[in-house]
């Protein structure tokens, strides 16, 4: 992997790895689809959904839940917190999407060659205290 920004991810579900994969920072989330893997995904370049000025450079889009054109930033933003679904197919050239459901962060990998699976983290033990 490059040097640029990684964030451990997780995938729930035993997809091969393939292109427009997810992937979670909630290894939770993830486990509602499956048994859980753990990867290392390269996160430089990605596009923020979040970000206006990533955002405005999909502009316009269209909302899949009610067909209307979303023109603005203000629209977007107005929208939902949950913004993979209306950039989806806006995206698709991008290696590494941050997208949010539920309010989780994850992540449309649309080039797995971001991704290194590696061990889970081991959970931290507690001091002792005598």
């Amino acid at each position: 992997m490059g040097a640029g920004e990684s964030v451990i991810v997780y995938n729930g579900g035993g997809n091969g790895m393939h292109s427009g994969i997810f992937m979670s920072s909630c290894a939770e989330f993830a486990a509602d689809y499956g048994p859980v893997r753990t990867f290392e995904l390269d996160v430089s370049c990605a596009f923020d959904s979040l970000n206006p000025d990533h955002v405005r450079g999909v502009l316009p889009l269209s909302d899949p839940y009610d067909g209307s054109m979303v023109e603005t930033l203000e629209q977007y933003f107005e929208r939902s917190s949950d913004t993979w679904e209306m950039i989806e197919k806006a995206v698709s050239s991008y290696p590494v999407v941050i997208i949010y459901e539920g309010g989780v962060r994850n992540f449309l990998v649309n080039d797995v060659s971001r991704l290194r699976e590696v061990s889970p983290v081991p959970p931290k033990r507690p001091a002792f205290t005598p």
